[in-house]
């Protein structure tokens, strides 16, 4: 079981990547308005509502008659929150990823942007570096960062490394 948490999530960015197309979008704005209707909205709604039927199994969970106020605060905070830990999203925790998939892909259409502005005909390389960058970042967060960032914003920096990856593998694929 082990083994298989160790690969699961990144393979899920790989394959995140690996179906992304920067050409679908004209511009930031629709990247945006596209990935809050096709992720932000379902994490909220899903959240909203397993958040709903886990507060109203309480008492068969062997909990209080009805959710106390704590109980329900506490679940809303998780949901804002949107982090990857059952300490904060108790309800339904895999919903984390849709979040920090979010992150990941907005972070990277930036990133692409950028580095097609700055050196055209290398801008592979210089996206390559902006994802090593990252990624190193994200493993020091990891190794010396005992909290977790709301909506996996330390998981996304690694995550991208991940995404990229599965981007320049469709990248190959189609060449």
């Amino acid at each position: 079981l082990k083994y298989l948490y160790s690969f699961h999530v990144p393979l899920f960015f790989f394959a995140s990547g690996l179906v992304f197309m920067v050409q679908k979008y004209s511009g930031f704005k629709e990247l945006l308005v596209n990935k809050i209707r096709t992720l932000i909205i379902p994490y909220f709604s899903f959240s909203f509502l397993t958040l709903g039927f886990w507060l109203a199994i309480a008492p068969f969970r062997g909990g209080e008659p009805f959710p106390t106020l704590q109980d329900i605060l506490w679940g809303v905070t998780g949901v804002i929150v949107s982090s990857n830990g059952l300490i904060w999203m108790v309800h339904n925790a895999p919903l984390w990823f849709l979040t920090c998939l979010f992150i990941v892909q907005v972070l990277f259409y930036l990133l692409y942007g950028l580095s097609l502005r700055l050196i055209n005909f290398k801008s592979m390389l210089t996206l390559a570096c902006f994802v090593t960058l990252l990624s190193v970042l994200g493993a020091l967060d990891r190794l010396y960062m005992p909290i977790r960032l709301p909506w996996g914003v330390d998981t996304a920096l690694t995550g991208i490394g991940f995404f990229f990856v599965g981007f320049v593998t469709r990248t190959w694929l189609q060449s």
